[in-house]
């Protein structure tokens, strides 16, 4: 599977942006704070920043345990998140409009908070004009989140025939491109988290694991495929399994085709979903049993980015700066996925080097805490 270009396929949607004004021009070198965690919360009671537009924070979890650096603006809805290991240090560049914002340093039951201060004048974006184009976006996404459905359908049914007629090269031959459909629509999962849960589940979410008469789904037949007898001595029906996943999807076509998609939940999605991947899938924990880990997170990137292509208009008129940074940042979490890349696929992740799982670790953090910042700078927060 080829990584995709960032282009904007939508002339309709750059059309109804274009002439919108944006913040003002990101300077050479953005106004820098300076932010600790500590055990109690913020270290200090205030941060301002003298101009809006990009601001970068250097902050640095000097608590004992995993804390969150989050900025809230006053609805409240969150501008941007982030997450530090004890000790860790991170530097972020964060788009921010004029106003007073609140910042939580840990969690939101540590008791130092923090008010963030940042001036400047904005110049007006066209409220109408932007909601137009992003519902626009939204329609569009729509429709590429059914034709994935139906790809995800037709190539489970090859894979599950494949496994009833006990043919497991051939099946484990297309395991890896079946697959991909899900994990590019896999922003907008929690839609039908039922289907997330049956269709892409893993053993850890189940008390006894791969032995777990629940644990179904691709993650399943992955495991009674690749690794059946040789992890905790667990067994599987496949063919029970194959046949429940055949349901299971087919369920899920018939929730997308009902599905009308918010523009907040791809955006929001697309940011929770790389999110997940840095922390958790450059491990290779996703695909533990066949290795197939750069496939799917080839699918996450391509997923996530296409959803910011249909936004490239919206985003380029109220961020540019934060756009571009988007785009560079796809880049680099690619650049290293195409080492690995094949005619029909990408090599198992067992052959990926240990600075490169590394590289990739870093670049998927740089992306996501990129992407956490759309929502707000689009007004489409998180709310709640």
């Amino acid at each position: 599977m080829k990584l995709r270009r960032l282009t904007v396929p939508l002339a309709a949607v750059t059309a109804t942006i274009a002439g919108c004004g944006g913040s003002e021009p990101a300077t050479k070198e953005p106004p820098r704070i300076t932010a600790q965690i500590t055990d109690q919360g913020c270290a200090q009671d205030e941060y301002t920043s003298p101009t809006n537009g990009a601001v970068t924070f250097d902050v640095t979890n000097q608590a004992s345990k995993k804390g969150e650096f989050e900025i809230l603006s006053s609805q409240p809805s969150i501008v941007f998140e982030g997450f530090y290991a004890a000790g860790q240090s991170k530097t972020s560049t964060v788009m921010l409009r004029p106003g007073t914002y609140v910042v939580i340093c840990g969690n939101t039951n540590t008791p130092n908070r923090a008010r963030l201060v940042v001036g400047g004048k904005q110049k007006p974006v066209d409220a109408a004009q932007q909601s137009t184009a992003l519902t626009e976006a939204a329609a569009t996404y729509t429709t590429y989140v059914r034709s994935q459905a139906r790809a995800l359908e037709q190539g489970t049914t090859r894979f599950t025939d494949a496994v009833r007629a006990g043919n497991d090269a051939r099946a484990r031959s297309l395991y890896a491109a079946v697959r991909e459909p899900w994990e590019r629509i896999e922003p907008v999962a929690e839609a039908f988290p039922d289907a997330d849960a049956a269709i892409d589940a893993r053993a850890d979410d189940h008390a006894t694991g791969e032995a777990d008469a629940a644990f179904i789904g691709f993650h399943a037949l992955e495991y009674g495929l690749w690794a059946q007898g040789r992890m905790d001595g667990a067994t599987v029906n496949l063919t029970r399994l194959a046949n429940r996943l055949d349901r299971d999807v087919a369920a899920l076509v018939g929730q997308v085709n009902t599905l009308t998609i918010a523009p907040a939940t791809m955006v929001n999605g697309a940011a929770a979903l790389i999110d997940e991947a840095a922390q958790t899938k450059v491990t290779g924990e996703e695909e533990r049993y066949s290795h197939t880990d750069l496939s799917t997170l080839a699918a996450n990137i391509e997923g996530s980015k296409y959803v910011l292509e249909l936004i490239d208009a919206p985003l380029t008129a109220a961020a540019p700066q934060l756009r571009d940074d988007i785009r560079r940042a796809f880049t680099d979490v690619e650049r290293i996925l195409g080492k690995y890349e094949l005619p029909n696929g990408y090599r198992s992740y067992e052959v990926v080097s240990a600075a490169n799982r590394n590289a990739l670790k870093t670049s998927m953090a740089s992306l996501s805490e990129l992407l956490a910042q759309v929502a707000g700078t689009l007004n489409l927060e998180i709310t709640g």
